[in-house]
């Protein structure tokens, strides 16, 4: 049984690596660099394999007029040709094929409006890419094919030569929306939103601003409670509740004893009516 699995597994794989071929690749970055003066110093195509085996673009075409699609072949016998799964190679279009090797183009890119990728049949097209006067002109998302089954190239900022594409001009994005809302009712509905959103935080925050500041201001007008002040014995009530005593005590003496008492008071230095010392008896 295992060994069943493992024949088919082979198969498997085989037919996926016979289904993927040089037909699955893909154009994926054209770039024309001028100097002031407008003169070109430097034109290059990136060529982006989009699946998960190698593959080798010997045998296929480059070329920029349908009538001739033969036009720069890419020559069998070297390396460069040779694509990673996922990978890419860069094709200079400086039109020097007969001096500076395989992976320079016959003609010179720089001069043409489109640029076709052709079968090595030499008849079938397998991807095309427009040529910008100066500039960058990239695919938005690396070997994806767009909307209808058209690629969404974009005009890129920063050049990625060998790298997935880096576009950055915030301008891409607005291109993307407008692909998937032309009328513009989506950009509407969302900046409603945001319109809506915004003013009930503000909403909110406001009403928790008003409720504090009310209750602070209830709270400075609200009466202060000042706690009564306890009384203080004053002096003549030390001296009254002294008088007070000593009379209940000549009183007492005098019922018990029948004899008149003469009573003499004394304040000591605390002035306090318990540390007196209350009378001294005469006759």
């Amino acid at each position: 049984m295992k060994k069943y699995l493992s024949t088919i597994a082979a198969l498997v794989v085989a037919a996926v690596a016979l289904a993927q071929t040089p037909s699955d690749l893909r154009l994926n970055e054209v770039v024309v660099e001028r100097d002031s003066a407008g003169n070109v110093e430097s034109v290059w195509i990136e060529v982006f394999n989009p699946t998960t085996t190698a593959i080798d673009m010997a045998g296929l075409y480059l070329t920029d007029d349908l009538d001739n699609k033969s036009k720069s072949k890419f020559l069998s016998g070297s390396t460069a040709t040779q694509f990673q799964p996922r990978g890419y190679v860069i094709v200079n279009g400086d039109g020097q094929r007969a001096t500076d090797g395989p992976m320079h183009t016959t003609f010179n890119v720089a001069e043409a409006e489109m640029i076709y990728l052709v079968e090595a049949n030499g008849n079938e097209l397998i991807d095309s890419a427009a040529v910008p006067r100066a500039g960058i002109n990239a695919r938005l998302v690396d070997g994806e094919e767009g909307k209808n089954g058209a690629p969404t190239w974009v005009e890129a900022e920063v050049p990625s030569k060998g790298f997935a594409n880096a576009i950055a001009k915030a301008k891409i994005s607005a291109d993307r929306f407008m692909q998937v809302d032309p009328s513009g009712a989506g950009m509407a509905a969302i900046s409603i939103g945001v319109v809506f959103s915004v003013l009930v935080l503000l909403a909110v925050v406001f009403s928790l601003l008003g409720n504090w500041f009310r209750k602070m201001d209830e709270r400075k007008k609200a009466p202060k409670t000042v706690a009564a002040p306890k009384p203080k014995k004053s002096e003549s009530d030390d001296d009254t509740a002294a008088a007070i005593a000593a009379v209940v005590s000549i009183y007492m003496q005098e019922l018990n004893s029948g004899e008149p008492v003469k009573l003499t008071i004394t304040r000591t230095h605390d002035r306090h009516w318990k540390n007196l010392s209350f009378f001294s008896r005469s006759k």
